[in-house]
């Protein structure tokens, strides 16, 4: 879901061009003093992200994009990409009026940062067992790196990565290997 905005930077004044805000249940924050009002609703971690468009409208950048997490009028948090232009410049550069759109990314942001954090705790509960893991395809394997490394096994990892790979089986193990190999490749 998106809207767009309008901001007279001469003014400090905005206008919403639909009722996006309220269905985000998000404070437009319309009328003057907006770009303060704004950024008081802006996560403390995410405003270092959003200083671009300072430069936007004091002419050092021409256009802005920023994605941060704004507060709810219920207290929560939702994650948003803004991007904005400047429509109009006085003689010194700085914008007078910036148009722009915000995107509500709320659930891809919170799906990323959800991955991110299994990712990471998969890596530490690997990292603290031993555990080898791999993934194949026809073409290459691709090892965990500190698991080879520990083991001093070396991760080939070239177009006859398989054939590499059985070479160094023991010999009463190969056939079982294989077999074990074939059954699961069957499913």
């Amino acid at each position: 879901v998106l809207f767009r905005s309008e901001v007279n930077a001469a003014t400090d004044e905005s206008h919403w061009l639909n009722d996006w805000c309220a269905n985000m249940d998000l404070d437009p924050c319309e009328g003057s003093g907006h770009l303060q009002r704004w950024n008081a609703r802006i996560h403390p971690d995410d405003l270092p992200f959003t200083m671009s468009f300072e430069g936007l409208l004091e002419g050092r950048t021409d256009l802005y994009e920023a994605e941060y997490r704004l507060r709810t009028r219920a207290g929560g948090w939702r994650w948003v990409l803004c991007r904005g232009r400047a429509t109009s410049r006085d003689n010194d550069g700085r914008a007078l009026q910036v148009a722009g759109v915000t995107i509500d990314i709320d659930a891809r942001k919170r799906a990323e940062l959800a991955l991110r954090d299994s990712e990471a705790r998969l890596a530490a509960a690997v990292g603290g067992t031993g555990i080898g893991l791999w993934e194949s395809d026809e073409k290459e394997c691709r090892w965990s790196e500190r698991w080879s490394e520990r083991f001093d096994v070396d991760p080939y990892d070239g177009p006859d990565w398989l054939r590499h790979w059985v070479e160094r089986i023991h010999p009463d193990d190969r056939v079982r290997y294989m077999r074990s190999d074939e059954d699961a490749a069957r499913g």
